[in-house]
């Protein structure tokens, strides 16, 4: 699985200029693995148990969005 591209601007997810669409949210992993056969990429974020408490760790699995 690839990432994102680093640098693009977070935009609305309906709007124009979207490259991609969240499929679905794995929780509590960084296996980006597990959105092989759901959708095109994975990205895996994971808070700094040192700054933040919860330490949440999440997957989103993105599909890319075809330009008309």
């Amino acid at each position: 699985m690839t990432q994102p591209p680093q640098g693009s601007s977070p935009v609305d997810c309906g709007d124009a200029d979207a490259e991609f669409k969240v499929v679905q949210v794995l929780h509590d992993t960084v296996d980006t693995a597990r959105c092989q056969g759901v959708s095109d990429i994975g990205y895996e974020e994971q808070a700094d148990r040192a700054r933040h408490k919860s330490g949440k760790r999440f997957v989103l699995c993105f599909d890319g969005i075809k330009k008309k």
